[in-house]
């Protein structure tokens, strides 16, 4: 997931233009946490027993061998410019990604982010023909993690990125949709612990 700060204050803008034409007069949003607030407990939360639980699971993403993307030319290699690249675009069309959400997703009990991680396991392993693939996910970052604040209409940034590394023994789609999906729900408190343990923990 990809969340840019525009588009995290886009939804609180809608909403808030909304009231104010039902209302026809200003409207004030209800103050929420403060940035500063959600950093403070951050810190905190980084000296706790409940985060360093999570030490062996960001360890283990980085245990499995993975090997390097295959590539026509070395780096050093003269030919390898800009020129020499292409960019690969796959678009779903509105019938695609209706059977994705209305159809598929209820079948298989999935949510669409673990149907497309799986879509995208499937294709790199037909490409690579590896079993292993290690990518960098990225969420919102608003974890209810601490109950006295509340950082839902809190306009910012508070992107999180972590690792994830996809497998599966299963060569059908159903195999690897299972497979994806078992991965992807363990990942604990959606990923936030990742960076807080990378940057912030004292004896990361």
């Amino acid at each position: 997931n990809t969340f840019s700060p525009l588009f995290s204050i886009a939804p609180m803008l809608k909403s808030d233009t909304a009231t104010m034409l039902k209302t026809s007069r200003s409207y004030s949003r209800p103050k929420t946490s403060s940035s500063q607030q959600r950093g403070a407990a951050l810190e905190q939360y980084a000296q706790s027993p409940a985060l360093a639980a999570e030490r062996e699971y960001w360890l283990g993403q980085y245990e499995q061998r993975v090997e390097p993307l295959p590539v026509d030319y070395d780096f050093e290699d003269a030919r390898m410019t800009h020129r020499s690249t292409r960019r690969a675009l796959v678009r779903l069309t509105a019938a695609e990604t209706q059977a994705l959400l209305q159809q598929c997703a209820p079948v298989y009990r999935t949510t669409i982010n673990e149907l497309l991680l799986a879509g995208l396991y499937l294709g790199m392993r037909r490409w690579t023909s590896s079993g292993a693939l290690r990518i960098a996910l990225e969420g919102h970052g608003r974890e209810s993690l601490f109950e006295h604040l509340d950082t839902t209409q809190t306009v910012g940034w508070f992107t999180t990125v972590f690792p994830l590394t996809l497998s599966s023994r299963g060569t059908g789609a159903r195999d690897v949709i299972k497979s994806v999906k078992e991965q992807y729900r363990a990942i604990p408190n959606n990923g936030i612990g990742y960076g807080v343990l990378r940057h912030m923990a004292h004896d990361a």
